[in-house]
């Protein structure tokens, strides 16, 4: 029987797909959530900020990191306030505040996926067809990435960042690209706040105002950009002065709206300003491509030579004595490496490159080009550096649902008449929708046979869980424990930490790691113990048994992890893998 897919039954079936698979997500991880049980040290971060909330200080400041000094946070205002929010209705209804702040924040990463399928959905429906707009949630929810920070305990902005750059896609992709001065001004408005939300988002900003241009040079009817571009330095303008960079912050921070990004959007609204002057000086498409280009590397270099430290990137923060110990540990910040993430991350990206390249060239389109060109290198920042995946699907599922939209035999799916090596090809690009998700999950089974991967059961035997009811008992201290375990701490429990895992808190984390890392007489970690009135000393075995020293001897961390007897940190307990020692 044929289906009618029309556009709002597709957007119908979006909605109830993404119902589905979510709904499924709350039951599986309900209970961990409700014991805080989260793999993201972000969410307990953000959860803290939240439950230790001041209104003298505001949302950015952490009373009890980097102790006893506290520290600021770079996050932005937008998704702590909405989380904020949410929790005030949560407790109107009696929930209490941790319960009510975890379902806030858990509740509205679950919200922006559901928004962000309904808006990919709608591009997709707006300039391909609404069979494909259908595919694209498929494509969605079979993405690993996105759905690594896409949980309900994922309490972070890394989905919510996204919806403002899906709004605008929407704006800009409209259908048949009529003129609409609100539409752009609103598109505009959207990538202003996806750069205030968090400037991770640049790239994809950049990405969708470069299709909008290139739709303007093909289709002048579709409008001037000066309404984009007002839109845009609207958004950042009042983001600076709702939301300027906090204490102990540059005003040029490259991690918050700032100088930096206020330079930005102005630079970009001049090309956009400049897409405009070569449409009404009637420059053909390629002068006017070469201008646009020659601009933006212009634009380019002086922004970079403008703002400070915008050469030398995150690194450029973090002093060499950490980026071993420390910074090179943190799993997000990685590369892809093992087959399973291969599978699972770029199998959709390449071929959605691979087509819409081919129907860009087919049908001479400049903006399926740009998106096409986008896909490729959003694919080698994904594979490179596992945080920027989440923003590849985004970018990846809209050129794949949008190239498989062109063809021929997907259009006519039914039609028996069309070639059979064109429904073929087809099918084969459906199946890697599935193949995507289940070859990962069975490469995946093998990494963990293989001992490529942590084991469940390794994970288990360090959490804090475990060793938290004895915590709880120790009257209110500072506790030196590994990065990681920091921001977990100070929501579970009322201790402080010196350091979590955190860029910007390089005091905090330089003073824990010489302190663990020094060894036997312990000079300089008494000194630390002293200044910065640490009470605890917590370790898992399995965690510090491999931090070691410059020399051959053995570090404090290590002979914590084997639970030896240490004559100035005289009282210990034990709880399963976990030692804890009290500076008496």
């Amino acid at each position: 029987m044929q289906i009618d897919w029309s556009r709002n039954k597709a957007l119908f079936a979006v909605f109830l797909i993404m119902l589905i698979v979510l709904g499924r997500n709350v039951v599986s991880q309900a209970s961990d959530l409700s014991r805080a049980n989260l793999p993201n040290p972000d969410s307990y971060y953000k959860l803290v900020i939240l439950k230790d909330y001041k209104a003298e200080t505001g949302f950015q400041y952490i009373a009890r990191d980097n102790a006893p000094y506290g520290s600021w946070s770079h996050w932005s205002l937008p998704h702590t306030w909405v989380v904020w929010q949410l929790h005030h209705g949560l407790m109107f209804f009696g929930v209490d505040k941790n319960a009510a702040l975890l379902w806030a924040g858990g509740g509205l990463t679950l919200l922006s996926m559901l928004l962000l399928a309904i808006f990919v959905a709608l591009v997709v429906a707006n300039v391909g067809s609404p069979i494909a707009a259908f595919v694209s949630a498929i494509v969605l929810v079979s993405s690993t990435p996105l759905f690594g920070y896409g949980q309900l305990v994922q309490i972070t902005h890394h989905v919510f960042m996204l919806l403002p750059l899906a709004a605008a896609a929407v704006f800009f992709l409209r259908r048949e690209f009529k003129a609409s001065l609100a539409q752009d001004f609103l598109g505009g408005l959207f990538l202003g706040v996806g750069i205030w939300i968090s400037p991770e988002t640049m790239p994809l900003v950049l990405v969708f105002a470069a299709m909008r241009a290139a739709i303007r040079l093909q289709v002048p009817s579709s409008g001037t950009l000066s309404p984009a571009a007002l839109g845009l330095m609207l958004a950042l303008i009042t983001g600076w002065v709702i939301d300027s960079p906090p204490p102990t912050f540059s005003l040029w921070a490259l991690d918050h709206i700032s100088f930096a990004w206020l330079l930005f959007g102005g630079l970009l609204a001049v090309l956009l300003l400049l897409t405009d002057w070569c449409v009404a000086r009637h420059l053909s498409v390629p002068v006017s491509v070469c201008i646009l280009v020659l601009a933006l590397v212009l634009v380019a270099i002086c922004w970079l030579i403008l703002v400070p430290g915008a050469l030398a990137g995150p690194e450029g923060l973090i002093p060499d004595e950490l980026k071993m110990v420390w910074y090179s540990q943190i799993m997000e910040l990685q590369p892809i490496t093992l087959p399973s993430q291969w599978l699972g991350y770029l199998l959709v990206p390449i071929i959605g490159t691979a087509l819409l390249g081919y129907i860009a060239w087919r049908e001479s389109s400049l903006w399926m080009l740009v998106l096409a060109a986008s896909t490729l290198i959003y694919a080698v920042l994904g594979a490179s550096h596992i945080r920027m995946a989440a923003a590849m699907t985004l970018i990846s599922t809209m050129t794949f649902s949008i190239g498989l939209s062109k063809l021929r035999a997907f259009v006519h799916m039914q039609d028996s008449s069309v070639p059979m090596r064109e429904q073929l090809l087809v099918a084969l690009f459906i199946l890697s929708v599935p193949l995507q998700i289940l070859g990962s999950i069975a490469l995946a089974y093998f990494d963990e046979v293989a001992g490529s991967i942590e084991s469940v059961a390794d994970k288990s035997r360090c959490q804090l869980d475990i060793v938290l009811p004895l915590l709880k008992r120790l009257p209110p201290g500072t506790v030196l424990a590994n990065p990681n375990l920091g921001p977990e701490i100070l929501f579970k429990t009322q201790h402080q930490v010196i350091a979590g895992n955190y860029h910007h808190n390089i005091n905090g984390l330089l003073d824990s790691f010489r302190l663990l890392r020094s060894v036997s007489p312990d000079i300089e970690a008494r000194s630390l113990i002293s200044t910065r009135h640490i009470d605890y000393i917590l370790s898992c075995a399995k965690i510090y048994s491999t931090l070691t020293g410059e020399g051959h001897d053995k570090t404090l961390a290590q002979r914590i992890a084997a639970g030896e007897q240490i004559d100035w940190l005289p009282e210990k307990e034990t709880v399963g893998d976990w030692r804890l020692y009290k500076n008496m």
